[in-house]
């Protein structure tokens, strides 16, 4: 009697000891801190057009391929306008950029990009060429909580980088006026520095539904290799939202639709740009998101056409341009 008396005490004081363990274990959990992401129980995903106000460490890494149509004048050799014609495009990207938050208000970042337009066919490649961007910048988010349901930000960036023009009719069209081999017209290049200020803004309306918003100014200067400056000023519109399924059923998925205007206010080169997005992501753990993102863009496409100016074709070619691309992206969070 007294051992099935001792038995009995030693299972409750087992089961005890689970359940408080349980208990405690459930409470670390509940106080656990939440996503650097999270607005009353909405975890934001990422956008590529629409910056956020958000301060966590991370990598992001994406990749994208683009098909474009753009439409472009065309000319004879007298410099005269001899109507339009369309040309196929292909575009390749590779984008990377890291955060690292310096205290919860404060987050800086660089990044490094890749971006490439050929044509996509031998007339399109005659013509208009292939254009390679490299660029690389760094910047930073100052943002704080307003609220419960909202947090705005400043954000300010200031990108650099390069861009070459291969253009083979331009320098093919320099070596017979010069009757000599000469390469000096294939490739052009120039040089842009964009300096771009602005404020960020997100709203969790749901646990499962989220809004946010951008405002920028932007101003590039771009160098030529002899020596021309220019400089002209944008201002950048964007808005987005996103629903995570995962807060209303098992589906661990998260869309984003954002959109994104880029308008010009002064100087040359003075182009609309318009983009819409839509991103198909996993958002069952926090602590990274992958995904693919769909976009079209409507822009204008600038090749330098590097032929001689003795034949008063305008040197760059302006292309009214629709651009269709998907973007892999992968996007490992610390907080």
């Amino acid at each position: 009697m007294l051992t099935r008396n001792k038995l009995i005490a030693g299972i409750l004081a087992s089961a005890s000891v689970f359940a408080s363990s349980t208990v405690r274990a459930q409470m670390d959990d509940d106080e656990q801190p939440p996503s650097a992401r999270e607005i009353a129980g909405h975890v934001f995903a990422p956008s590529k057009l629409v910056t956020n106000p958000f301060t966590p460490t991370f990598v992001d890494v994406t990749n994208g391929y683009g098909y474009a149509r753009g439409t472009a004048a065309r000319y004879d050799l007298r410099g005269n306008q001899n109507g339009t014609r369309s040309y196929d495009i292909a575009a390749i990207s590779q984008s990377t950029t890291v955060q690292v938050r310096i205290i919860p208000a404060l987050a800086v970042r660089a990044h490094g990009d890749v971006i490439v337009y050929a044509g996509a066919n031998g007339v399109a490649a005659l013509a208009l060429g292939a254009l390679v961007g490299v660029e690389g910048g760094a910047g930073a988010t100052l943002s704080f909580p307003v609220g419960s349901r909202m947090r705005l930000g400043a954000t300010l960036d200031v990108d650099v980088g390069p861009s070459y023009n291969v253009n083979l009719v331009g320098a093919v069209t320099r070596a017979i006026e010069a009757r000599e081999f000469d390469i000096s017209g294939l490739v052009s290049t120039e040089t842009k520095t964009t300096l771009t200020p602005g404020f960020t803004g997100s709203m969790a309306l749901l646990p499962s539904l989220g809004i946010g918003a951008m405002f920028q100014y932007q101003h590039p200067i771009t160098a030529t290799q002899d020596a021309d400056t220019t400089s002209k000023d944008d201002l950048v519109f964007g808005a987005m939202a996103d629903f995570d399924f995962a807060k209303i059923s098992p589906v661990p998925i998260g869309l984003v639709g954002a959109y994104r205007l880029d308008l010009p206010i002064r100087g040359e080169r003075n182009y609309t740009s318009n983009s819409i997005d839509l991103s198909v992501l996993y958002t069952g753990r926090t602590h990274f998101v992958v995904g693919p993102e769909l976009g079209v863009r409507f822009f204008t496409l600038v090749f330098q056409t590097n032929l001689p100016k003795i034949l008063n074709i305008p040197q760059t070619r302006e292309a009214d341009t629709t651009e269709w691309h998907a973007q892999l992206v992968f996007r490992y969070y610390w907080q």
